[in-house]
């Protein structure tokens, strides 16, 4: 039912007035607009650090925050999201625990703000869905900054790693690891939902 979101959310009917479709899609609808406006500023600050422009402790600060009142939201009113609330939820959690690190030791911060640069991918995931004028723009913009941002940028930051965590615990060690490797696995696995083919339904 989830899947279905975006398009009775879209196109309100009689049917919609019924209270509880119309707080699902409420729901929806606010939750997008948060990340239309909030995104931004989260952008911004995570591209200035990864530019060295300001310190990257409040890059990863503000981005630490902002997912987690949005994993608050999501795990209140998973009728927020068009679908996958649950995976979200996970990769949320995952998130958290590896800006705990930078959040812990600032000097490596800047790494954070280069991997927060996704953000951007998912700033036009949601761009696009909202902006029906300009959707095919929206989508060409999806996906020009989905490959850098979530297949790319990851794996070298995960080559830094060794000599990033040296002199680092075997606990701060394996959550780092553990939490890139897992927010790597999901941008692929995303990414294969993204690009393998339709089952045609017959009849």
């Amino acid at each position: 039912r989830q899947t279905r979101l975006v398009a009775r959310c879209g196109k309100p009917d009689m049917r919609e007035q019924v209270p509880e479709k119309k707080a699902r899609c409420d729901h929806y609808r606010w939750h997008e607009a948060f990340n239309l406006y909030s995104l931004p500023l989260v952008l911004v600050l995570c591209t200035a650090g990864a530019l060295g422009a300001m310190d990257g402790w409040y890059s990863c600060a503000a981005l630490f925050g902002h997912i987690l009142f949005d994993t608050v939201w999501i795990t209140w009113k998973p009728e927020a999201l068009p679908r996958w609330a649950a995976v979200i939820q996970i990769h949320h959690l995952i998130t958290l625990s590896l800006l705990l690190h930078p959040l812990r030791n600032p000097e490596h911060a800047v790494y954070a703000c280069y991997e927060g640069l996704c953000e951007y991918n998912t700033f036009f995931l949601v761009a696009r869905r909202q902006f029906k004028g300009a959707s095919k723009i929206m989508n060409i913009m999806f996906w020009a900054t989905f490959i850098p941002t979530r297949i790319l940028v990851f794996p070298i930051v995960i080559g830094m790693c060794p000599k990033l965590l040296r002199g680092h615990g075997l606990g701060e060690k394996l959550n780092v690891y553990g939490c890139q490797f897992g927010l790597l696995l999901f941008n692929c696995v995303y990414l294969y939902t993204l690009l393998r083919p339709r089952k045609s339904k017959v009849g």
